[in-house]
């Protein structure tokens, strides 16, 4: 009971900062729960907004959400296109960009501008290497040795 009532009180924007916090803590793990639920009722959501069986049916909706967020990506991506700075992949919620470590402050300042503009909050990770396959299918491993596994390279 005492977990429940810890997680009543946080928002969803909390969840990735306190993943972060508490990693490698016991609390880890009630912070992964949290952010997990909070991603199926999202996607949950964003799916019924697409299907005319659904009474959350809004097929408008639902394009200005995915449009926005396009639109939101894309004001980054061009600032990264200027500066030549190498995109390596996009998709719908986040892209990876190759950059040298002399421009990650000027890169974390525009996405730190375009998070307060937008009114959202982008997640980061730095890698050390990426293998992919398409733009969903992918293993990347972090500069801390955290191993991230998408699509076809999901280890069973």
């Amino acid at each position: 009971m005492e977990e429940y009532k810890r997680f009543k009180e946080y928002r969803v924007t909390e969840t990735k900062p306190n993943l972060k916090k508490f990693k490698g803590t016991k609390d880890e793990i009630l912070w992964k729960g949290i952010d997990a639920y909070y991603k199926v009722i999202l996607n949950g959501m964003s799916g019924h907004l697409d299907s005319e069986h659904s009474v959350w049916f809004n097929p408008e909706g639902i394009m200005k959400v995915r449009c926005g967020g396009q639109l939101v990506l894309l004001t980054l991506i061009e600032q990264i296109w200027q500066k030549n700075i190498e995109l390596v992949q996009a998709n719908t919620d986040g892209l990876t960009v190759r950059i040298h470590k002399k421009d990650l402050d000027w890169f974390y300042e525009i996405v730190k501008k375009a998070e307060e503009k937008f009114n959202v909050k982008f997640e980061y990770a730095e890698y050390s290497k990426m293998v992919f396959k398409d733009v969903n299918s992918y293993l990347a491993i972090e500069t801390n040795g955290i191993v991230k596994e998408k699509g076809d390279f999901v280890r069973v």
